[in-house]
């Protein structure tokens, strides 16, 4: 190989193996940062982890399941990320809330608008769960909620969620829950909570809260009947 091909080939090469250490480096980097999250975690908590705007679509990048220990309070509070269900399922993640005692704000006043699936069905704590949703003005989708014995909602969880349209729980509601500023619940939202309020016929009624708009597709599809059957107050 002649002086001038050599030259021609380093040229080249150059390119590719600067790439490569760079996409290495990167790699590393990225593996040491979510690593010392992940001990963080385990060491501690939850608690104010991913809160605030600087958390987003782009950076938001963890590398395995979040596991949620006892105090989960505020995680999400504030954060910026839009698409959570995207962020977590294109890389293969879950929020893990097995061992989850307390969830207050865990996701209040964030600018997530999207959410897949929520499994609380697993929890071995009695979990009371308020103002986990709240302030959430830019929230249109929860795919699912899954509940379990194990699951109280007290308070207003959805409390200012004005953008809210699409909410899918799969369990038994048994204590009271509103919907009181969520304008925009679809018809197969509304029919899915009614379908999942609990039916308390031997016990104390709850009160079901809803937007006046809401209230009008109840009453005109005939809904509050079902609700009133299974010993529930519908409001608004």
């Amino acid at each position: 190989m002649s002086i001038a091909e050599k030259v021609t080939t380093i040229a080249e090469n150059t390119p590719k193996v600067y790439n490569k250490g760079y996409e290495d480096g990167k790699q590393t980097e990225y593996d040491r940062f979510w690593d010392s999250i992940y001990e963080y975690i385990e060491q501690n908590n939850t608690e104010r982890l991913f809160m605030g705007f600087a958390w987003n679509d782009t950076t938001f990048k963890p590398s395995r399941n979040i596991v949620v220990k006892p105090y989960g309070r505020w995680t999400f509070q504030y954060c910026g990320v839009k698409n959570l269900k995207a962020c977590l399922d294109d890389r293969g993640i879950k929020i893990d809330f097995t061992d989850a005692l307390y969830l207050v704000n865990f996701f209040s006043y964030s600018g997530i608008e999207h959410i897949g699936e929520i499994d609380l069905s697993t929890c071995v704590n009695a979990v009371a769960i308020s103002d986990i949703f709240t302030n959430m003005s830019k929230l249109v989708t929860i795919e699912k909620i899954k509940l379990g014995d194990n699951i109280r909602f007290y308070g207003m969880p959805f409390s200012q969620d004005v953008k809210l349209q699409n909410i899918t729980f799969e369990g038994e509601l048994k204590e009271s829950i509103g919907f009181a500023q969520s304008s925009l619940l679809t018809n197969a939202s509304i029919q899915n909570i009614i379908d999942c309020l609990a039916d308390l016929t031997d016990t104390d009624t709850q009160t079901f809260t809803v937007h006046a708009d809401v209230y009008k597709k109840i009453i005109a599809n005939g809904w509050d009947a079902l609700i009133t059957a299974k010993n529930w107050t519908l409001v608004y």
